[in-house]
């Protein structure tokens, strides 16, 4: 009757969108049917995550890669929820969790297991059925023959292939991302198994982390200046970053300055935390990690002499020239650079007058 009209409504919603689905499966306790009172508050990031998610579900895309930075609620929305919801749609599929190491690994196979058994999944997805022989906390397997493995870097992923493959931030934390032993073993892994475990050519990938370092996964993947990449593989991915604070063309249509939630995380706390660590916020809050050799010069690092006499000993300095080359014909580009520098004891950086 219409008493029960707008739980219908709201179960084909689930079942339809991710988004509809998370607020579902996230209800208060004391209206448990009702996702209008859900514990999961899905700002307009999120809903922007989970529409590219919707479209990889799709196949709109076959490959995404997603920039976010801690703690905005990624891994709930893409790592659990989403698998969740892909299997009730394709509970004949196969999918494969990765994360970056085992324990994890287990703790988001839990999750998505705890999801599956909730009387809320079952109103939403009423035919599947978990094999009740299915009891390891990193495999969970349909009646219809689908499975959701979940694994840490490095697994040897053996069994079926899959039919999607999400992993969800394959680096654990600076000391990893600043190792290029993991870094190259990620890679190795990445190329050479976890891949490679997909089904068939109209597979889907999707990666979504948060930035350490500039030759991270999606550094190698799509970074023109990056050895390993390759045009025809950086043409694959599509591509969504959600800077903390908004930059020049937001996708969210912020404008620059302006947090992206700021009822958790607001411009001035974000701020705190630049100052604190410039290269570090720039990596993991933004979206855009420097060489660890490099940094951004200051105002009061840039200090003018007015003669030759204020220069040290040049016997006392190292000498460099250096240029940057304008190679386009275009008239509006930049000037050809070509600068003459002196190195003093104290590694502080002269520019030649002449």
């Amino acid at each position: 009757g219409d008493k029960d009209a707008p739980q219908v409504r709201d179960i084909l919603r689930a079942r339809e969108g991710l988004i509809d689905f998370t607020c579902l499966m996230m209800p208060e306790p004391d209206h448990p049917d009702d996702p209008d009172y859900s514990l999961y508050s899905a700002q307009k990031f999120h809903r922007v995550i989970g529409a590219g998610l919707e479209e990889v579900e799709a196949h709109k895309y076959r490959r995404l890669m997603i920039d976010i930075g801690p703690r905005f609620g990624k891994t709930t929305l893409s790592s659990k929820m989403y698998p969740a919801w892909y299997i009730g749609r394709h509970p004949e599929r196969s999918i494969i969790v990765a994360t970056y190491n085992e324990t994890y690994s287990l703790d988001l196979g839990r999750g998505i297991r705890d999801i599956m058994l909730t009387p809320q999944y079952r109103q939403v997805f009423p035919d599947l059925r978990i094999k009740k022989k299915s009891a390891a906390v990193n495999r969970v397997e349909t009646t219809e023959g689908g499975v959701i493995f979940c694994v840490g870097r490095g697994s040897a992923i053996t069994g079926r292939g899959a039919h999607t493959i999400l992993l969800d931030d394959p680096i654990k934390d600076r000391k990893e991302a600043d190792s290029v032993t993991i870094r190259d073993s990620l890679w190795q892994w990445f190329s050479q198994v976890l891949r490679t475990r997909l089904m068939n050519k109209t597979g889907t990938i999707v990666i979504i982390q948060t930035r350490w370092n500039e030759d991270d996964l999606v550094g190698r993947l799509t970074d023109p200046m990056n050895p390993y990449y390759t045009v025809e593989e950086a043409r694959l991915w599509r591509k969504i970053s959600l800077p903390a604070i908004a930059e020049d063309d937001d996708i969210l249509g912020r404008a620059p300055g302006e947090a992206l939630w700021p009822e958790r995380f607001d411009a001035a706390y974000l701020e705190e935390i630049r100052v604190s660590d410039p290269r570090g916020f720039m990596a993991l809050y933004q979206g855009r990690p420097a060489p660890r050799e490099g940094a951004f010069f200051k105002a009061a690092d840039l200090v003018p002499y007015t003669s030759m006499r204020e220069l040290p000993p040049h016997e006392e300095m190292r000498f460099y020239a250096a240029s940057d080359h304008a190679v386009t014909l275009d008239q509006k580009g930049d000037k050809t650079c070509l600068m003459a520098v002196g190195v003093d004891q104290r590694d502080h950086l002269w520019i030649m007058p002449d």
